[in-house]
């Protein structure tokens, strides 16, 4: 792609301005209801499980425009202009999923794990802001295939968030991404 294509208000400058807004977004949604959770609600579980539910449904209906959106363009011929992506615009995009998966993680782990348990009691006695950043860090190994930090899954919920995040977040999706970018620009069949 050249420098000219990235001029403000072509389509790639547009797609990496939009892709990072969304990112960025996230990202400030779930740092700032974090904070005012534990500070201005004091962090009770009431409080907790409401700002977990609003967050996984905005970023999910968020990620889920997103990847419609790209599901749409693939294989369709002749629509490049309206669908450029760039190294950068991926990023964002692939951070946006990893963000809806912590959050995931985050919302499975406030609604089963019981806080008098050895496994459930220093999750609880962390800050509703550290639960989420810690759950989105896990998950982001998770979906990098490193593997875990701190906290392997124990119950149902967190087995299956995690087995999503591995392999639909990891395989498919990140996968995917790099996968139709390189073939989009590379594949023998554009030179047919």
């Amino acid at each position: 792609m050249s420098s000219s294509a990235l001029a403000p208000g072509s389509p790639a400058f547009i797609g990496l301005v939009v892709d990072t807004a969304r990112s960025m977004f996230v990202f400030a949604q779930w740092t700032i209801l974090g904070t005012l959770v534990d500070r201005a609600m004091g962090g009770t579980t009431t409080a907790r499980k409401v700002a977990v539910v609003y967050l996984f449904v905005s970023t999910w209906a968020m990620n889920l425009y997103s990847l419609g959106r790209s599901y749409m363009a693939l294989g369709r011929g002749g629509r490049g202009s309206e669908y450029t992506e760039t190294i950068l615009g991926l990023f964002f995009e692939i951070v946006t999923i990893m963000q809806g998966f912590g959050i995931s993680w985050c919302l499975v782990r406030i609604f089963t794990l019981d806080g008098m348990t050895t496994y459930g009691q220093p999750f609880w006695d962390q800050t509703f802001l550290s639960q989420l950043g810690n759950s989105i860090f896990e998950m982001s190994l998770v979906l990098a295939g490193v593997g875990w930090a701190a906290t392997p899954p124990t119950t149902l919920g967190e087995k299956l968030v995690a087995w999503l995040t591995a392999t639909v977040g990891g395989i498919l999706i990140v996968n995917l991404f790099l996968v139709s970018v390189v073939m989009g620009r590379r594949g023998w069949w554009e030179r047919v």
